[in-house]
């Protein structure tokens, strides 16, 4: 999978949708086809597969989502596929949400925490990041951090967590 290769389809993508003001369903049929390969593994295997011939593969596509995706969808599809790049079709897709929220200015946060935590708690941590309207809040549970906190903001991490605590500890120690 080359990044290189996945932006510049991307950035293509992102340009033509922007021309015809399709950035959000665009933006949407690109979640929903990362949603499908990541889910049914026999697709994902289908459309990787050297074996299987690009014919049969674009067959196979158009069957199966037509009339459910857009006609610039469909078209990006069959360009990736009739120039073998379909092994970073996913890596293209994942790439226009990110060109996608840039444009936005939409901002990902991730809270990790090992249980789960309060409305309170994340009312505050909503104000404390100026209470923006374009914030894609996602909460997940993860036991192994042992407690504490764990925010993923874009880029940007702060660990907080009980589990890193610990590993600084182990490390000082050099246990």
């Amino acid at each position: 999978m080359n990044p290189i290769i996945s932006n510049r389809y991307a950035k293509a993508l992102f340009l033509l949708a922007k021309k015809d003001s399709l950035l959000n369903e665009i933006n949407n049929e690109a979640q929903s086809l990362i949603d499908f390969f990541s889910s049914h593994n026999d697709a994902r295997l289908l459309l990787i597969n050297p074996v299987i011939s690009k014919e049969k593969k674009l067959n196979v596509f158009q069957k199966s989502f037509n009339g459910k995706l857009s006609s610039l969808m469909l078209s990006f599809v069959r360009l990736v596929i009739e120039r073998g790049r379909y092994r970073n079709l996913n890596n293209m897709l994942e790439q226009y949400i990110e060109i996608y929220k840039k444009e936005k200015n939409i901002i990902s946060l991730e809270l990790v925490t090992s249980k789960n935590i309060s409305d309170s708690l994340k009312k505050k941590i909503h104000q404390k990041l100026g209470s923006q309207e374009n914030v894609i809040f996602k909460e997940t549970v993860d036991p192994k951090i042992l407690g504490g906190i764990l925010i993923r903001l874009n880029d940007l991490q702060y660990d907080a967590t009980v589990k890193n605590k610990l590993n600084n500890v182990r490390k000082a120690f050099k246990i």
